[in-house]
C-alpha cells in the first residue's frame, strides 16, 4: 500500500434550485438576518457576512457568511454552496451540520423550494511516501494509446452510478500543478434528488473514495494534512 501525503486539501458543496428564489430578491436584509439567526449557535455577527457579486445583479448577487472552524457558507438566488479547507475530522463533522442547518433555513424560507441537485467535492494535492506521482502512475492499467514524447504516466478519470447511494460519481486522480511529483486527486458525489441525508451521505462518500483508493493499493497517511 502507497501512502499519499496530503499538503492540501478542500472540500466543497453546491445545492442547487429547481428554480430561482424569486420571493428573496431585494431582501438582502431578510437573507443576512435569517442566516444569522440560523447561525447563531457559531457567534456569527454583522462581520461574518459578505456581499459578493453585484447585488443589482440577481445572477450575480450573494450573501456569504464566515462560520470559523467550519468554513463559508453561501447563498445565491439559483444556489447555495459550502467550502472547507484544511480540516480536521470535527471540523468536517461540523461543516456537513452547518450545510444541514444552511439549506433548511433556504427551504422554510423560499417559497415552493426544490432542490435539483447536490453535489459533495473533495480536492487534494499529495506526495508520494517512497515515490513520485510518475511512478505511482505508470504503474496503473492504461489504455493502449502512444503519446509523442517521454511518457511520464497519465491520469485516471472514471465517472459510475453507485446504486447504494443513488448517485452519479467521478473521480479523476493525475500529477499535481502545485506539489513538484506530487498527485492530484479530485473526488465527485452528486445526488440528482431533492432530500438527501447530509451527514449520512458525506461518510458513505468518503467511505467510497477510500475504497477505490484502496483497489489502487494507495491509502492517505494517518499523520499527514486531514484527508
Amino acid at each position: 500500500m502507497q501512502n499519499l501525503i496530503v499538503k492540501q486539501a478542500a472540500v466543497d458543496y453546491y445545492g442547487f434550485f429547481v428554480a430561482p428564489a424569486f420571493n428573496l430578491m431585494g431582501e438582502m436584509r431578510q437573507i443576512i438576518g435569517g442566516l444569522s439567526k440560523t447561525f447563531a449557535a457559531h457567534n456569527v455577527g454583522l462581520g461574518s457576512f459578505r456581499l459578493d457579486g453585484d447585488i443589482s445583479d440577481p445572477s450575480t448577487a450573494a450573501v456569504t457568511v464566515r462560520l470559523g472552524p467550519f468554513g463559508l457558507y453561501k447563498f445565491k438566488f439559483d444556489q447555495v454552496q459550502a467550502s472547507l479547507g484544511g480540516f480536521t475530522d470535527d471540523e468536517l463533522e461540523g461543516f456537513v451540520s452547518v450545510i444541514g442547518k444552511g439549506n433548511q433555513w433556504v427551504r422554510d424560507t423560499v417559497e415552493s423550494f426544490t432542490f435539483k441537485t447536490h453535489v459533495f467535492s473533495y480536492a487534494s494535492h499529495s506526495t508520494v511516501a517512497d515515490g513520485t506521482s510518475s511512478s505511482l502512475l505508470l504503474g496503473l492499467p492504461r489504455r493502449p494509446i502512444s503519446v509523442p514524447g517521454q511518457d511520464l504516466g497519465s491520469g485516471i478519470l472514471e465517472t459510475w452510478h453507485d446504486p447504494e447511494m443513488n448517485a452519479r460519481v467521478r473521480l479523476m486522480l493525475d500529477h499535481s500543478l502545485q506539489e513538484p511529483d506530487g498527485l492530484h486527486l479530485n473526488f465527485m458525489v452528486v445526488f440528482e434528488r431533492d432530500v438527501i441525508d447530509y451527514v449520512g451521505s458525506a461518510h458513505q462518500s468518503r467511505k467510497l473514495m477510500d475504497s477505490y483508493l484502496a483497489n489502487l493499493d494507495l491509502a492517505f497517511a494517518e499523520d499527514s494534512l486531514e484527508s
